[in-house]
């Protein structure tokens, strides 16, 4: 494990107040290294927002990461799956959520359009067809990215446009 890595990690494990967002995007972490991040990162109470962009993080470091504090992931171009994209369903904090290139089809959309806290979505350059933007669509965003899916964009855009017109209306 690279020595830079190594540190963030003991400084997520001692719960250091001034760590508080983490960009590994450059990295390429081992899946391994994904999970004991994750599980360090569960019981961390100050790492808001972390970037892994590119690591190998799969179904299951997924699933870890869904299990903690986190305003703001990355998880962009993992292979987590359907399976992966699920496990952010019960996650209460997560605010915004990049799932982008991840192999996810209309199953992973449905199941995470269930997410009531996401606001702020990328789900770019997976397998989402139309039935999965329908569910998409129905979610409270502010903003959305999902071009490179099997459905045309206009299906999902014009819902987070209404959205925010009618939030903007209500301030």
């Amino acid at each position: 494990m690279n020595k830079d890595i190594k540190q963030i990690l003991e400084r997520i494990k001692s719960n250091d107040p001034t760590l508080i967002n983490i960009d590994l995007s450059k990295n390429r972490l081992e899946h391994n290294q994904v999970m004991e991040l994750a599980i360090a990162l569960q019981s961390n109470n100050h790492v808001e927002s972390i970037n892994i962009f590119g690591s190998r993080a799969y179904e299951d470091g997924a699933k870890e990461l869904a299990k903690t504090k986190l305003k703001k992931l990355n998880i962009g171009y993992n292979q987590i799956g359907d399976e992966g994209a699920i496990a952010f369903v019960t996650n209460s904090t997560i605010e915004e959520l990049d799932i982008s290139s991840n192999h996810i089809s209309d199953v992973g959309a449905i199941g995470i359009s269930y997410n009531e806290t996401i606001r702020k979505l990328n789900i770019s350059g997976n397998m989402i067809q139309t039935n999965g933007a329908k569910c998409l669509s129905r979610m409270n965003l502010e903003s959305i990215e999902c071009c490179g899916n099997e459905f045309p964009s206009s299906t999902v855009e014009p819902k987070v446009v209404e959205n925010l017109t009618k939030k903007q209306r209500t301030k």
